[in-house]
């Protein structure tokens, strides 16, 4: 009997300890959405990597990960993704996109709003490179496929980078609160 009872402690005590563990690791990835510390959702799903801004909009969550969901401050830039990477010429110098420029965040307009921030720009690639080049034309040819930009943004407890393509209008990101929303996403 004392067998027994002594098997069906270490029993239990394991079961604890396992769900112990499941309980914790569910804490730090909201429910196995994300393992990343600080990431983006649609509301249902993750995006884990890329986002097509629908021409409507699209809704997106700021997230972080275990039992301190504060976001506190944050920095948000737009950078170049290396992947979508093509030579183009402006006011005939050649240039690689890749490499042309670090940082494309003084081609949008950024502000912060409350809980969030918002991110404006209108055109495409070629009109953000015209922007970065001091009003230069800008001639090249786009690849057709893949995205233009990374989306990153960072805090003193994780980052997060989604690669989007083409901001039109205005995007007004809120963070965790309810929702982030994009507005008037529309493709010239």
């Amino acid at each position: 009997m004392k067998a027994i009872n002594k098997m069906l402690a270490a029993l239990a005590l394991v079961v604890v300890l396992v769900l112990g563990a499941v309980i914790t690791a569910a804490v730090y990835s909201n429910g196995f959405e994300s393992l990343a510390p600080l990431y983006l959702t649609d509301g249902e799903n993750v995006i884990a990597d890329s986002l097509d801004v629908p021409a409507d909009g699209a809704t997106l969550y700021l997230k972080r990960a275990g039992f301190d969901k504060a976001i506190g401050s944050y920095t948000v830039e737009v950078l170049p993704n290396p992947e979508y990477d093509f030579d183009y010429t402006a006011d005939g110098k050649n240039y690689r996109y890749s490499t042309a420029f670090d940082n494309l965040t003084a081609a949008f307009d950024i502000s912060e709003t409350q809980g969030g921030f918002e991110i404006k720009s209108t055109g495409g690639v070629l009109d953000i490179l015209s922007r970065l080049h001091d009003g230069a034309e800008i001639s090249a040819q786009l690849p057709e496929e893949g995205y233009a930009f990374l989306l990153h943004i960072y805090t003193s407890y994780g980052e997060s980078y989604v690669a989007f393509n083409r901001v039109q209008s205005a995007i007004s990101i809120v963070l965790d609160p309810d929702r982030i929303i994009f507005y008037n996403a529309k493709e010239n």
